[in-house]
C-alpha cells in the first residue's frame, strides 16, 4: 500500500509543479531517485503524467486524469440526458 501512497503522492506533485523533472521531485519527496524514476515510468504507461512537448526530461499531467473527473451535474428539476441507444433526436429548440 506504501506504493500506491507514494505513487499518488508523485502525480500529486506532478500536476503542482509541472513540468518537472525527476530529479526536482526527488529532491521534493526525499524518495530515492530509482523509486520516482520507475514511478514516473509505471504511471507513464498508464497515461497519466506525460512528456514535456518542449523538454522530454519534464513530466506533466496527461489527458488521462480527466477520465477519473466526474461527469457535470444537472441543474435540480432537469431532464437526465437519453442515453446513445435511445437515440440522439430531440424536438427543435430544446436545450439539455
Amino acid at each position: 500500500m506504501k506504493g500506491v501512497i507514494g505513487s499518488l503522492w508523485i502525480l500529486e506533485a506532478v500536476a503542482q509543479h509541472q513540468p518537472v523533472t525527476a530529479g526536482e521531485l526527488t529532491n521534493r519527496s526525499g524518495l530515492p531517485k530509482s523509486t520516482v524514476q520507475r514511478t514516473l515510468v509505471t504511471l507513464n504507461e498508464a497515461g497519466w503524467p506525460q512528456a514535456n512537448r518542449k523538454d522530454t526530461t519534464r513530466r506533466e499531467i496527461g489527458a488521462q486524469v480527466l477520465a477519473v473527473r466526474p461527469p457535470p451535474r444537472a441543474p435540480p428539476g432537469a431532464l437526465p440526458r437519453p442515453s446513445s441507444r435511445e437515440g440522439s433526436a430531440r424536438p427543435s429548440g430544446e436545450q439539455w
